[in-house]
């Protein structure tokens, strides 16, 4: 008797696996799924991409959905006659379960930059003709707590990423280095994002905020992937499916959803919090954005700016919501006459930096 199983992942249309195969040559059904390696394996080929790069052992039964009650986590392999037709499985991975996860080792991490494109011969490359902007930089940073305005970083010309990137990091000479940024990459609170590679809108506020909170907890759960702080068992999600990921431990679940009522103030405070706690440390050191590709946010929105009739473009308005809480924010972008575009009686001042021809070697 062919044994059918109809599986399904979370809410997603349930998908028929049988356990027999029809050969035509013999005219007889032949068994082709003997045990729980080859029910997993039908399972991941039948469902890519959801578990295309997902190794077949961790895959395992995590419970029915309309069928006979099966113990949460059942091995494929305890399946039996009489959990047949149209009986629907939720097949999860191990990063999707409720599991013990080790704490966070901050001796592991390492900062990246997974928006940005890298190239085989960064690591060995230095920064080279750009000790007067980054002084410039410097100086307006260590400044920072006199602002009258909020004042992110616009820059363009030659090497504009690979400048990103080494600023971020702080992969530079010894006296170019800046205290605070040193501090923020250290524990990990420098977050980046490419405008050209995936493009964003945000014609109105909210949209804004949701992007910065998205990003933040793209990197917050990128960065804690598979260990636990403060009792949440963090795993890493796809960018652009935050908001839809439902499965994982009940706390994760819980501080995922509650992240997406917080404001953009908030979510920044909880960013410090969380890597507080996971790296062993009292730090005041603030968020880094760094935005490359800017120039693709030089769209008008429906956003009137103060005092005046004018609108924001996508680019201030993004700007205008990070003002409140007063990260450092370098922007990058061709300098195409509207990346400045930036209303007048604006709550920020940008600094131009403009970087020369040739930015390493």
């Amino acid at each position: 008797m062919n044994e059918v199983f109809w599986v399904q992942y979370q809410t997603n249309q349930p998908v028929k696996i049988e356990t027999h195969q029809f050969v035509n040559a013999k005219g007889q059904w032949v068994q082709t799924l003997f045990n729980v390696a080859d029910m997993i394996g039908a399972v991941k080929q039948t469902m890519a991409p959801r578990f295309d790069a997902t190794p077949t052992d961790e895959l395992t039964l995590h419970a029915v959905v309309d069928g006979p009650a099966l113990e949460p986590d059942l091995l494929l392999s305890e399946l039996t006659a009489g959990r047949t037709a149209k009986t629907a499985l939720i097949i999860k991975s191990k990063s999707d379960m409720d599991i013990d996860m080790p704490p966070f080792d901050p001796a592991n991490y390492e900062l990246e930059f997974p928006f940005f494109e890298s190239g085989d011969a960064e690591a060995h490359v230095s920064l080279l003709g750009r000790d007067q902007v980054i002084k410039q930089m410097n100086d307006a940073i260590s400044g920072r707590g006199d602002w009258q305005k909020y004042t992110p970083f616009i820059i363009s010309g030659m090497g504009k990423t690979f400048f990103l990137k080494c600023v971020g990091s702080q992969r530079l000479k010894p006296d170019l280095q800046c205290p605070q940024l040193v501090e923020a990459a250290a524990h990990g609170r420098v977050l980046s994002f490419d405008f050209a590679r995936n493009p964003m809108q945000f014609k109105e506020a909210k949209k804004a905020d949701a992007f910065l909170r998205q990003l933040m907890v793209f990197f917050l759960c990128r960065m804690f992937d598979g260990c636990e702080v403060d009792g949440i068992r963090f795993q890493s999600l796809p960018f652009l499916r935050i908001e839809e990921h439902e499965a994982g431990q009940l706390k994760f679940k819980q501080w995922l959803y509650s992240c997406w009522w917080r404001s953009v103030e908030e979510m920044i405070d909880e960013y410090v919090r969380l890597t507080n706690l996971a790296f062993g440390v009292s730090s005041g050191a603030p968020l880094v954005f760094l935005f490359d590709e800017v120039q693709r946010l030089c769209s008008p929105t429906n956003v009137e700016a103060n005092h005046r009739q004018d609108k924001h473009t996508e680019l201030s308005l993004l700007l205008i919501r990070l003002a409140l809480a007063r990260p450092i924010c370098l922007c990058a972008g061709t300098s195409d006459g509207n990346t400045l575009s930036i209303p007048a009686y604006s709550t920020f001042v940008p600094k131009i930096l403009s970087l020369a021809a040739l930015s390493g070697e």
